[in-house]
């Protein structure tokens, strides 16, 4: 009992050497690329613009959802998450539904950079989300879609 207890102090003291050495290269890297780290720790809402890779002329969200209870707390969750972030929401809730079912977002061209990573973000929680790039949205908005079969 007591050897093994020796033996799981060692191993804690190993860890604790390794996390300090990971935490020195970590500053040393984040000292290199411009101290984006401190960047994002003093302002996480201007951090996320700066992660998208938007600048500070950033586009707005749009959530469109479907007028039933479940679209309508998606929609709110959503917005609420990306308001944390530090991204700019609206929500519209219409009586019918989209065109297509799931998730779909709409984009122009000058504002795909948020677009990629709202479909990045929904494929990591492994929910699809269809990508439409054209020259006929509005290039300020980004545009997600609700449909009924989300979920």
């Amino acid at each position: 009992m007591l050897s093994s207890m020796s033996k799981l102090f060692k191993l804690l003291r190993k860890n604790e050497a390794a996390q300090s050495a990971l935490r020195r290269q970590l500053t040393t890297i984040d000292s290199k690329m411009g101290g984006a780290n401190q960047y994002a720790q003093g302002n996480p809402r201007r951090a996320a613009f700066r992660f998208a890779g938007i600048g500070e002329k950033a586009c707005a969200l749009e959530i469109r959802a479907s007028k039933t209870p479940e679209m309508s707390w998606t929609a709110q969750g959503i917005a609420e998450i990306c308001h944390l972030c530090g991204f700019r929401v609206s929500i519209s809730i219409r009586g019918n539904a989209p065109e297509t079912g799931g998730i779909s977002l709409e984009s122009h061209a000058d504002s795909a950079c948020l677009a990629l990573l709202l479909q990045g973000a929904f494929r990591i929680a492994q929910i699809g989300a269809t990508l439409f790039v054209h020259r006929d949205a509005r290039p300020d908005v980004v545009t997600l879609h609700l449909g009924e079969a989300v979920f």
